[in-house]
């Protein structure tokens, strides 16, 4: 007998009967969590997607009661919120128990195979501070290193309202929250704060909107040298464009954010092309002529620009729609919009064609109070 052989019959020996050794670890379904919906209100159920991937190349059995012991938990993100010291991540908490699949059956997801199961919480006490990430507890489970949801916490502020005193007299606002929660919770933050006493109106551009929101203009004795571009939010991270379908016309207040150059030249070629004189004009000629182009895309600088600025539309802005976010409505005090459209402008008289829509007549935002509606 060979010494290899006998170092074979002994390791087998040792090891017992080749059929009692145990089989290989079944593939591990991989397991990820996202918000549908990235912003939770205040007091209202919490939407999430878990999602079962099967990465392997065959069948994976997943056994009755798997999901027994599964686990969410909920942890405060780290932030520099305006005006206060950055925030350390505590500790997560566990805010549910999570069973998904019913105990007396069992599940086979095919190769490549994906199962994803909505869950909604009813109720939840998130950490303090206005974001937190959602972890997953998964034992038997393979959780892929990544980006964990984030979720923006909005409070409540359906109903509330907005007196805005200027110069001129009270404008009075009422906020839509369910359209643009973050472009509301960053207004209301800063105004509470005090950030928008004394910041003037810095550009009337007649037939369309009054802006204002920049704080360069607190000390300005005149506008003709601000540039009409600054703005901050109030924790430091600018505001992403929330889309809505709602409707620019007189008296509705939008989220100022900076345009793409490359994006306006392109808009421009294609008024002149198709014989537009204006945007809302120029989409329907799209809509009919050539559909793909509608689908020209701001730069993601652009569309992730929204600070402290914003406008109020003086007369319909069809064109406005889906392109900014509409965070609130006048429902009072009018006049003072018509008397701030007609102040009078620099014009011709501007050193640059930029500034020529800024008001020879500084009047500015004496203070915004914040009126939220009972519970």
């Amino acid at each position: 007998m060979s010494i290899s052989t006998a170092l074979f019959l002994a390791f087998a020996a040792a090891q017992g009967p080749l059929s009692t050794r145990p089989a290989a670890p079944p593939a591990l379904p991989r397991i990820s969590v996202d918000a549908p919906v990235p912003v939770w209100l205040e007091g209202q159920p919490l939407a999430l997607n878990v999602t079962i991937h099967n990465s392997a190349d065959g069948p994976v059995q997943i056994p009755a009661g798997w999901t027994e012991g599964w686990g969410l938990y909920l942890r405060e993100l780290p932030q520099g919120n305006y005006g206060r010291a950055p925030v350390n991540p505590g500790e997560p908490m566990r805010v549910a128990a999570v069973k998904m699949l019913n105990d007396d059956r069992k599940l086979t997801l095919p190769a490549g195979g994906r199962l994803t199961v909505p869950i909604t919480l009813p109720r939840i006490q998130p950490p303090p501070g206005d974001a937190f990430e959602v972890l997953f507890d998964a034992p038997g489970a393979a959780i892929p290193d990544g980006r964990l949801p984030r979720i923006e916490r909005v409070e409540d502020l359906r109903g509330a309202r907005v007196v805005m005193a200027t110069d001129l007299g009270d404008v009075i606002l009422e906020l839509a929250p369910m359209q643009s929660p973050l472009a509301c919770r960053n207004f209301v933050k800063l105004a509470e704060r005090g950030f928008y006493d004394g910041v003037a109106f810095h550009r009337i551009s007649k037939g369309l909107c009054v802006q204002s929101g920049d704080p360069d203009t607190k000390k300005a004795a005149d506008l003709a040298s601000v540039p009409g571009t600054g703005g901050v939010t109030y924790d430091g991270r600018p505001i992403p464009l929330e889309r809505s379908s709602a409707i620019f016309d007189r008296g509705t207040v939008g989220l100022a954010r900076i345009a793409d150059p490359l994006y306006a030249q392109v808009r421009a070629a294609l008024a002149q092309q198709f014989g537009a004189s204006d945007d809302a004009e120029l989409d329907a000629k799209l809509r009919k002529e050539w559909p793909t182009a509608l689908g020209l895309a701001e730069s993601a600088k652009s569309l992730q620009s929204g600070g402290s600025q914003f406008f109020i539309c003086t007369s319909e802005a069809k064109h406005f729609k889906g392109r900014y976010a509409a965070f609130a409505k006048v429902v009072g005090g009018f006049e003072v919009l018509d008397k701030l459209e007609a102040l009078e402008l620099l014009g011709a008289q501007a050193d640059q064609p930029d500034l020529a829509e800024r008001p020879r007549q500084i009047v500015r935002i004496q203070s915004v109070r914040v009126q939220r509606a009972p519970k």
